[in-house]
């Protein structure tokens, strides 16, 4: 084992920081060498992993079991959950990282998820269960200090509406092809990463199938005389499996449409809305058993819950 750092106390061993970027300090040919991870710390974690891993590299804190964890799950989570992930990595990283990992008590996973009093809380304690249970799978024998805790932060489900007149000021400010992408995923409630990943050969003459990125489940809308111009328009002449929206560099990444969205929230004037907002806009806007089948909910109370808050109209007695 190496010696133990001074500095940097909550990063891996062989993971420095340096002006803001992240670097592999390595030996090469005798000579000491930085090899550069890039600026996100989550990401740097991963790639850190890898090359760990390429020396049966042992898993001795909290931050390299956060690294494996999240180099292990990249092929597999998609990449709204793995951003998701390495932002709150940051964060456990800080309390966290550079304690060894059978040091780790319940008790002050208790007290993190208390001061921190929110809903970022409970994610971050769900993934720090996460990474001890995969920690586990691999070979550490300590205890789970983040499992069997029967409490959580509050969660009251988030209840944002986006008017009509919200809607248009959006789609006004934002410019070409981004409006159309708006709009389709109102139009379909798609989620954000599945509407930027569809290829054009999702349509068939009936409609659009693809397969939601989250739950696995084949999904298939009909279309509508707007849904389909809208889809006429962002596809315009191009065939094959190319993305259906494309910026323009190319298409679209979940990390590129929150920049956007955020520039054209701030050029709109329409305050606290998030691009998944739009799709409980699209459940708002519906009867709940039309909006439940096309947010493609098996449970109506998670339509009721989470999308759909406006009250359906109700004729009075006479």
């Amino acid at each position: 084992m190496g010696r133990k750092r001074k500095r940097q106390t909550h990063l891996p061993q062989h993971l420095m920081m340096r002006k803001g970027s992240y670097y592999y300090l390595a030996r090469v040919n005798g000579r000491q060498a930085w090899k550069p991870l890039g600026k996100d710390y989550g990401e740097a974690l991963r790639l850190w992993a890898q090359l760990e891993g390429k020396k049966n590299g042992p898993i001795l804190t909290v931050a390299d079991a956060i690294a494996h964890y999240l180099d292990d799950r990249a092929n597999y989570l998609s990449a709204k959950t793995l951003t998701d992930y390495r932002r709150q990595a940051v964060t456990l990283g800080a309390v966290f990282g550079a304690m060894r990992m059978e040091d780790v008590t319940q008790a002050q996973v208790y007290t993190y998820l208390r001061k921190r009093g929110n809903v970022a809380g409970n994610r971050e304690r769900d993934l720090l269960r996460a990474v001890y249970t995969f920690a586990a799978n691999i070979g550490y024998r300590g205890s789970n200090p983040a499992s069997g805790m029967r409490v959580r932060n509050a969660e009251a489900p988030r209840r944002r509406y986006v008017t009509d007149e919200e809607m248009a000021a959006l789609i006004l400010a934002a410019r070409s092809p981004f409006d159309l992408l708006i709009r389709f995923i109102y139009l379909t409630a798609m989620r954000v990463g599945d509407a930027i990943t569809l290829p054009l050969t999702a349509a068939s003459d009936d409609g659009i199938a693809w397969q939601e990125g989250k739950t696995k489940k084949p999904r298939f809308v009909e279309w509508s005389d707007e849904l389909r111009a809208v889809w006429d328009a962002a596809a315009g002449a191009r065939t094959g499996n190319q993305t259906l929206f494309r910026g323009r560099r190319g298409p679209y990444t979940l990390h590129g449409a929150e920049s956007t969205w955020a520039r054209i929230r701030a050029r709109s004037g329409v305050a606290n809305v998030k691009m998944h907002d739009l799709r409980r806009k699209a459940g708002s806007d519906l009867p709940l058993e039309h909006a439940q089948a096309l947010l493609g909910h098996t449970d109506g109370r998670i339509t009721q819950r989470h999308y759909h808050v406006l009250p359906d109209p109700v004729k009075p007695t006479r």
